[in-house]
């Protein structure tokens, strides 16, 4: 997906697989709703970065132990 025109694309210098790393890490200690206010903020303020939202559904689905599908 492309940022907007004329948007920085922070995949550049914030959205980085490091920073998706330590976001994933840091998911692991916080609330079932406090992911889920970051998933609604992560869709309205980034909705160009989907693996914002990736990262906080793959560990709702971990603690829901939900089976995932192999691509």
């Amino acid at each position: 997906m492309k940022a907007e025109t004329g948007a920085e694309d922070l995949r550049a210098y914030y959205i980085t697989p490091e920073f998706l790393t330590r976001l994933s890490k840091r998911a692991r200690t916080w609330g079932r709703s406090f992911i889920l206010e970051q998933m609604q903020a992560f869709q309205a303020e980034h909705p160009d970065y989907p693996e914002l939202l990736e990262v906080l559904q793959l560990e709702l689905d971990i603690r829901d132990k939900k089976e995932l599908p192999l691509d």
